[in-house]
């Protein structure tokens, strides 16, 4: 019995790739790798935008945390993220700077000064919303303070929302698909971010609730 030959038609294997690994599972671990070297975090705008109006903010700090995290990662930047998460308001401006540094090495068009407005922006809302949050409203005065104090915390969004565009232009995913679905911990800022506002309505209500 003969055996056969390449010109029989057989697919001859050498020994050296018995154990090779299929080169799709090699692309696949080259893309995992690449994000594993992001500098910056990846998610959905739209996504950002949602958790931050539902948690009234809070998810910011998550935010935070997550890029300080992959620059002290990857990016060699000696930090602690969770620090600079909760005193972000001392942290905005050089998150921004190198966000758009980071730009314009790879040739992105931004611009660096309105980086700095939205860091400056950013930081000012962080403080306002501090301040007012501290301020006993009258009953006169109620329906105007809570009116306030929503929007400025809301509007915190606007520039949280404008860098993460740029941030998923530089990991090569503008719509943040990686990360645009909800997450258990996504749903614990929602559920948390639910409680705090289910109580602002109670009290919003115990304050018009004379002047009904």
């Amino acid at each position: 019995m003969s055996i056969p030959s390449a010109s029989d038609g057989a697919v001859q294997v050498s020994d050296s790739n018995i154990y090779a690994t299929p080169s799709s599972e090699l692309d696949t671990g080259a893309e995992v790798t690449n994000k594993d070297q992001a500098l910056f975090y990846t998610v959905s705008p739209m996504k950002m935008a949602i958790l931050c109006f539902v948690s009234l903010n809070l998810y910011s700090l998550f935010w935070f945390f997550w890029n300080w995290r992959l620059q002290k990662r990857n990016g060699n930047v000696d930090c602690i993220p969770f620090l600079r998460a909760i005193f972000s308001v001392f942290f905005t401006h050089s998150l921004f700077a190198t966000i758009s540094e980071t730009a314009s090495i790879k040739q992105i068009p931004n611009s660096s000064s309105k980086a700095m407005l939205l860091a400056t922006l950013y930081v000012a809302l962080v403080i306002a919303s501090n301040v007012i949050s501290r301020i006993d409203p009258s009953l006169e005065n109620a329906t105007w303070f809570y009116a306030v104090y929503l929007g400025v915390t809301l509007a915190h969004i606007y520039p949280l929302y404008s860098m993460q565009l740029l941030v998923n232009q530089i990991n090569d995913d503008p719509k943040g698909l990686d990360n645009n679905s909800m997450t258990w911990i996504n749903w614990i800022f929602i559920l948390l971010g639910g409680v705090v506002w289910a109580g602002l309505l109670l009290v919003a209500i115990d304050s018009f609730a004379p002047i009904l």
